[in-house]
């Protein structure tokens, strides 16, 4: 699946999920979003069409602190005490999963630094191993350049088990040859060998 085709719900009109959470703009801070789609959904909607994004440049400027309290966007990116709640992941149970949330809501850095993962993602619409590479350009880099992230060694380990599948198996050619075309790309100064 290309990442266009796994995105293609972002340009979905949804009245009923748009009625319910932006029908009242005063309390979307306090509304519950409970499934994962949904959260892209929302950020989605909020950034390109309420705050009128058209580029991930633009949606860049609304990913400082007092934009992320004010539009209620923090709740999706730290994991809160008790309670149910639906965090954003990279991967699956098999291969491994990236969180895209911090564990302190005092790590603002943190939060901001998944917004913009997760805004990248959705822009440029990646498939799911360009995600991982989006995830890893991200990161912070470390003064020593030896060692790396714990953060992006994570994630190569994600990458090696999911590439070492999809190589083995029927169906993932286009997603494959995909991912190897924007590698150099995405990852810029944080490129690696696989």
């Amino acid at each position: 699946m290309t990442g266009h085709e796994q995105w293609d719900f972002l340009d979905r009109f949804n009245g009923n999920f748009l009625y319910r959470y932006f029908g009242n703009i005063k309390n979307i801070r306090k509304v519950e979003i409970s499934e994962e789609k949904e959260i892209y959904y929302y950020l989605w909607f909020l950034f390109r069409y309420v705050l009128e994004c058209e580029t991930y440049e633009q949606a860049l400027k609304y990913t400082d602190l007092e934009s992320v309290k004010k539009y209620g966007i923090a709740r999706f990116f730290y994991k809160q005490t008790g309670g149910k709640q639906t965090l954003l992941t990279i991967g699956n149970s098999e291969f491994g999963e990236l969180r895209l949330y911090e564990w302190n809501i005092q790590r603002a850095a943190g939060i901001t630094m998944y917004l913009q993962i997760v805004l990248d993602i959705m822009y440029n619409r990646y498939n799911f191993l360009q995600q991982i590479d989006c995830y890893i350009s991200h990161q912070p880099k470390l003064k020593n350049k030896n060692k790396k992230h714990k953060n992006v060694v994570a994630a190569i380990e994600v990458m090696q088990k999911s590439l070492d599948y999809m190589q083995h198996h029927k169906g993932y050619a286009e997603m494959l040859a995909e991912h190897q075309a924007t590698r150099e790309e995405i990852l810029k100064d944080s490129y690696y060998e696989i």
